[in-house]
């Protein structure tokens, strides 16, 4: 099955999108795995000037006071490229979830 519907089917651990997690070390507690979704700092920029209407200068202001990407990156388990046609975005994001599943669905053992 694909991602997608095991979210629907609510057959997911859980996906939490925090943005400021390596900033707030307190949310690293609360996950198991960190997944970063990678892109180049040039093309963040163009992303968010398209999405918010925001200036490159306020963007990179805004970048500044959050982690850096190398930061984020040693900080996950899991980077995904985020560079590539939403197909091979998908593709990838297929994959590591179906690792996800098999990683959590092994039985946990419970100490006495």
């Amino acid at each position: 099955s694909s991602w997608a519907s095991d979210v629907l089917k609510g057959q997911v651990n859980g996906i939490l999108d925090i943005r400021l997690l390596v900033e707030g070390p307190l949310f690293r507690t609360l996950v198991q795995r960190v997944l970063v979704v990678d892109v180049s700092e040039a093309v963040q920029i163009t992303r968010v000037a398209q999405r918010s209407g925001l200036s490159e200068a306020e963007i990179k202001r805004i970048m500044a006071a959050q982690a850096g990407r190398r930061q984020r990156c040693r900080a996950a388990d899991d980077v995904i490229g985020n560079e590539v046609s939403l197909e091979m975005l998908a593709a990838k994001a297929e994959r590591l979830h179906r690792y996800y599943r098999a990683l959590f669905s092994r039985p946990t053992r419970v100490c006495p």
